[in-house]
């Protein structure tokens, strides 16, 4: 199955700031085939896909399944480097 990352920020969120380098470089070292979308809630155009994935809170990372369109997996709140590879390689697996 074909997964794709979806990170959903804000241009108000520090801690958003400082964990997107994070997500990158882990994705970019680790698992350099998957897609990554970071989609700013700030903008009116990604209202509705937040809307639609239920984002309450950011960042929020969906893992997507792309033949389905439907999340694998999704994690609220930060995480550190190696638990960040753990939980997108169990997304990728799922």
């Amino acid at each position: 199955m074909k997964k794709r990352l979806l990170v959903f920020t804000a241009p108000w969120c520090i801690p958003c700031k400082k964990y997107i380098p994070v997500v990158q470089e882990v994705v970019e070292s680790y698992f350099p085939d998957l897609p990554v979308d970071l989609i700013d809630i700030g903008e009116d155009e990604h209202v509705e896909t937040a809307r639609f994935f239920n984002v309450k809170s950011v960042p929020t990372i969906i893992m997507l399944d792309e033949k389905t369109g439907f999340p694998v997996a999704q994690k609220l709140d930060i995480m550190n480097r190696d638990d960040l590879a753990d939980w997108v390689k169990a997304g990728i697996e799922a």
